[in-house]
């Protein structure tokens, strides 16, 4: 594991096309296609219930290059499912980038399941997928 220096914090709309580039990259690497368009992360984004800083983590490295993203949805009307998307550059695995995306979204995804429990419907259960 090299010592690399990783600076943790949540994304901001600035960071838009720099994340859509990184996550089509390492989507490209792995399944040899580009999915994401900034239009469609926008979305996500910009949906009603979805908080960029409470619901982002990013990884960047001193040189100021994107190596980690991680994001927990929680906007779902009635709140019945908790999701979440975690991209790891695949040159920088086994790094530790992945493992303390992995610690932080867990935390964060059952709390939003805990504010989300009183907005569910009466009897529904609140999951957390992945």
């Amino acid at each position: 594991m090299s010592k690399l220096k990783i600076q943790w914090r949540s994304a901001i709309f600035a960071d838009l096309p720099a994340l859509v580039a990184f996550c089509n990259e390492c989507e490209e690497a792995i399944i040899n296609m580009r999915l994401l368009t900034a239009v469609r992360l926008r979305q996500i984004w910009t949906a009603p219930g979805f908080d960029v800083t409470r619901s982002t983590r990013i990884a960047v490295t001193s040189s100021g290059q994107i190596v980690g993203y991680a994001a927990v949805f929680d906007a779902l009307n009635p709140p019945v499912a908790i999701g979440m998307k975690l991209v790891v550059h695949p040159q920088m695995v086994n790094e530790g980038i992945g493992k303390a995306l992995l610690a932080w979204a867990p935390i964060v995804s059952e709390a939003r399941a805990k504010e989300a429990l009183p907005r569910a419907p009466i009897g529904a259960r609140v999951d957390h997928m992945e």
